[in-house]
């Protein structure tokens, strides 16, 4: 059987920053936009414990909910 050759995929933060400096050496305004997001392999074991019923509930205090609420800026 072939061996299959791996890929080298770039992060998503590494692609933005080339981006930023091509657009820097040739004076384009761009936006760039990237998702970072967690490793997927914790992100999909946390996940699976979870769905798996391994994980146990987490009461979180009303009070605390409302004074976190309390402290985000009021947008009219």
């Amino acid at each position: 059987m072939a061996q299959r050759r791996r890929r080298h995929v770039q992060p998503a933060g590494a692609v933005c920053t080339d981006q930023a400096l091509r657009c820097r050496e040739s004076g384009e305004a761009k936006a760039l936009f990237f998702n970072l997001s967690g490793h997927g392999r914790f992100d999909m074991a946390a996940c699976d414990s979870y769905f798996s019923g391994l994980l146990g509930g987490c009461a979180y205090p009303e009070e605390a909910i409302r004074a976190a609420l309390d402290r985000l800026p009021k947008i009219p």
